[in-house]
């Protein structure tokens, strides 16, 4: 939540690291972790959307299976067409698209690290099976 990029980057270096030293306790954690990344993940700045990528591939080997799709809900901004929170009839229930907003990045590096995350979620995580109808769409706009 600070709004200085370095301290951004310092708190997703830290937060990777700590995904990487303690993946297996940290395995209820791993939606918790997965929002906390979120701001920097749509920030102005490339270094600190990058860092929050590399944080964000090591969380996501938290959690398998549910864990891991909950995340994946949150960051293409699905939401179950059964299930419609009290607040959508009040106000505006807006869900963001997070990956889509990576693949439109101006900056080539953040792109590049973008679909390199992509890859390797496809290709090492636990249930990638799970996930391919989420992230091929992505991986082909990177052409």
């Amino acid at each position: 939540m600070d709004p200085s990029g370095e301290v951004q980057i310092k708190a997703c270096q830290i937060i990777s690291q700590f995904a990487r030293t303690f993946t297996a306790l940290l395995y209820h954690f791993t939606v918790i972790l997965a929002r906390g990344i979120l701001l920097p993940l749509v920030s102005k700045k490339s270094k600190v959307k990058i860092a929050a990528m590399h944080a964000l591939g090591n969380i996501m080997y938290c959690g398998a299976w549910k864990y891991t799709v909950d995340v994946m809900e949150i960051l293409v901004g699905y939401r179950d067409p059964n299930v419609v929170p009290l607040r959508d009839f009040f106000g505006d229930g807006q869900r963001i698209n997070y990956l889509a907003i990576l693949t439109k990045d101006p900056k080539p590096s953040v792109r590049e690290v973008f679909i390199q995350l992509i890859g390797n979620w496809l290709i090492s995580l636990p249930d990638r099976w799970d996930h391919h109808s989420r992230l091929v769409p992505y991986l082909i706009t990177g052409k």
